[in-house]
């Protein structure tokens, strides 16, 4: 029991963070903008991310607005 208390870490919950866990795929996604403009002629400077939670299923829109 001294070896697992010394080299293994503990995990508790800390206060504010999420617990929640999705009980199936495609339950609940993630969505975010993420803004691309490292290339001089890029078509789409604009990207939506959606990822579902559950199961990391990505999906990525280009855009060339954020409109």
């Amino acid at each position: 029991m001294v070896f697992f208390n010394k080299y293994v870490e503990q995990k508790t919950k800390h206060v504010g963070q999420n617990s929640f866990v999705a009980p199936e795929a495609y339950y609940e996604y993630e969505v975010d903008l993420f803004f691309i403009n490292d290339l001089e002629d890029q078509k789409f400077t604009v990207g939506l991310l959606c990822i579902d939670i559950f199961s990391k299923w990505i999906e990525v829109i280009p855009s060339k607005t954020k409109d």
